[in-house]
């Protein structure tokens, strides 16, 4: 199935009915050679856009806060900017927006998340675009490249005037991991068939041990042996290589998965498929109010609402340095440092802040999500933080 979509996204879908239709073996043999190098070219375009992208942010720290990601560039292939956008949703759990532009032309591709319509938004500026159409997580538009900067200042400006939503992983069922039995399928297939209207059932492993990430497929995939009690399974994650996997072994986490039977050797096996991951003790309200939060205050808005305490003080932004130092001078991730210095709620703001502070003033690098430390020259002055003297100003300090 990706490798027929591929042909439609990267040339016309022609071919793949060609090859659907094709009764001569030989030229059908080469269609589907032709279809399978569509799928490569169309993997390799994707991570490209998708790099480039996220160089753009990390370039323009401003945007990264937004809350509506709208990222362009020139020349990038219209056919794939709708699956970056999906995947830069899934990566920063906030609507996104991926334009190309052509010289004085653009055409965009956006994705959102439950709760916030895109098609209202790109509606309530349009006089900005030239075209527009979709769906409520769906949509497209053609505008003027002129006219970017402006489209991305109005719909953030339409997203500020309501409560923006957390991105939502339906659970159907809570399972316990000694159940993966073949038996469940049975169960399962009685559901069928699913599609649209008939979604197929996701259920949540909650509190598994990760023991063990092995990569699959050249690197391609990983494999997770996660257990609970005295139960061990098997979770697939494709398309995560395991350097981009963001969980340590010995982590504790909450698994959305689905089930899909594996038969080899004529024996039927629960093939157990990783949707969303996170970490069991990082699931509670203040603990995603603490990403609006941080969001705000680096978008410079007034937040008196929650006590100034939230800005780290010399004290915390110690204890956040030496929680990396003891960690061998790297963490996997920020969620991973708020496990290590205990902050899992509101207060996981302080940690971002901090750890914001002492890569702007050369103690740490934060490269693909992990944060390292940097070999110190001089004393380095706290002061001197703009992150921190923003962040105070947020309070009114």
């Amino acid at each position: 199935s990706p490798r027929l979509n591929a042909v439609g996204r990267m040339g016309s879908a022609m071919q793949a009915l060609d090859l659907l239709l094709c009764e001569d073996e030989e030229r059908a043999a080469d269609l589907a050679q032709r279809t399978e190098q569509a799928n490569i070219e169309r993997q390799k375009t994707e991570l490209q856009i998708l790099e480039a992208a996220a160089a753009q942010l990390e370039q323009n720290t401003a945007m990264q806060n937004d809350r509506v990601l709208v990222v362009d560039g020139e020349g990038w292939h219209r056919g794939v900017i709708g699956i970056v956008a999906s995947r830069m949703v899934d990566q920063f759990g906030k609507p996104c927006i991926v334009i190309s532009r052509e010289g004085d032309a653009a055409r965009g591709s956006g994705r959102s998340i439950e709760g916030f319509s895109l098609y209202d938004a790109l509606k309530a500026c349009s006089d900005t675009l030239e075209q527009f159409g979709g769906h409520t997580l769906a949509a497209g538009m053609s505008l003027r490249s002129d006219s970017i900067s402006a489209f991305r200042t109005a719909i953030n400006r339409y997203a500020a005037r309501m409560e923006m939503p957390f991105p939502v992983q339906h659970i159907d069922l809570r399972l316990n991991p000694a159940f993966i039995q073949p038996e469940i399928l049975n169960a399962l297939q009685m559901l069928e068939p699913f599609g649209a209207s008939n979604p197929k059932p996701i259920f949540g492993l909650f509190s598994m041990r990760l023991d063990a990430v092995t990569p699959l497929a050249g690197g391609k995939h990983v494999r997770l042996t996660v257990s609970k009690k005295d139960s061990r399974v098997s979770v697939l994650c494709f398309g995560v290589t395991p350097q981009a996997f963001p969980f340590p072994v010995g982590s504790t986490l909450d698994f959305a998965v689905a089930l899909e039977p594996n038969v080899y050797m004529g024996e039927t096996r629960v093939s157990v498929l990783a949707k969303q991951i996170r970490y069991s003790a990082l699931s509670g309200d203040d603990y995603l109010r603490s990403h609006r939060l941080y969001d705000a205050i680096r978008r410079g808005q007034s937040v008196r609402s929650v006590p100034v305490s939230v800005v780290p003080d010399r004290d915390k932004i110690a204890d956040v340095y030496k929680a990396i130092r003891s960690a061998g001078g790297s963490v996997q991730s920020v969620d991973a440092l708020c496990l290590m210095t205990g902050d899992v709620g509101l207060s996981a703001c302080t940690v971002r802040l901090a750890a914001d502070a002492l890569c702007e003033l050369g103690i740490l690098e934060e490269t693909d999500g992990v944060l390292r430390m940097l070999p110190v020259q001089n004393k380095a002055d706290l002061e001197n933080s703009a992150v921190l003297r923003n962040a105070r100003a947020c309070f009114g300090g």
